[in-house]
């Protein structure tokens, strides 16, 4: 019987004043994750 492998799974870890306070916006996850959806990484 063959098994269907899970799919991959990404994590990112924010760090920075700025990026956690809100005063700047992370643009770089929203490309991060339109590169990824599309290889199936969760």
């Amino acid at each position: 019987m063959s098994q269907i492998a899970p799919s991959p799974t990404a994590a990112v870890l924010i760090i920075g004043d700025e990026i956690l306070s809100g005063r700047t916006r992370d643009t770089n996850l929203n490309t991060l994750a339109r590169f990824l959806a599309p290889l199936g990484v969760d």
